[in-house]
C-alpha cells in the first residue's frame, strides 16, 4: 500500500474545476503515482490501480475527475514531480 501525500488543489485550480490535468516526471529511475483519492493501490495493482503512474525516467500526462479539494501522490524518490497543467470547469 502506498503512503499517500495529500496535495491541496486550491492554489492551482478554481473551486469550479471538475477535472484536473496532471503531469508527472522523474529525473531518475523511480516510481511516482497520483490519484484523486487515497484509496488506490500501487502502480502494479491489477484490481485497484492508481489514476496515473510512472515507473521510470520520463514524463507522463493525464486528466482525471476531482473527487475532493486534494489530489494524492506517492513517490519513492525526491527527484519526482507532480504538476498541474490545467483544468476543466463545470460552469
Amino acid at each position: 500500500t502506498p503512503t499517500w501525500t495529500a496535495v491541496p488543489t486550491g492554489n492551482f485550480v478554481p473551486p469550479t474545476a471538475a477535472v484536473i490535468a496532471i503531469t508527472i516526471n522523474c529525473i531518475a529511475n523511480s516510481v511516482v503515482i497520483v490519484n484523486p483519492n487515497a484509496l488506490a493501490g500501487t502502480y502494479t495493482s491489477l484490481t485497484n490501480p492508481c489514476a496515473l503512474s510512472l515507473n521510470a525516467y520520463g514524463v507522463v500526462a493525464s486528466k482525471f475527475i476531482l473527487e475532493s479539494s486534494n489530489i494524492y501522490y506517492a513517490a519513492n524518490n525526491f527527484s519526482c514531480g507532480v504538476y498541474c497543467t490545467g483544468w476543466t470547469d463545470v460552469v
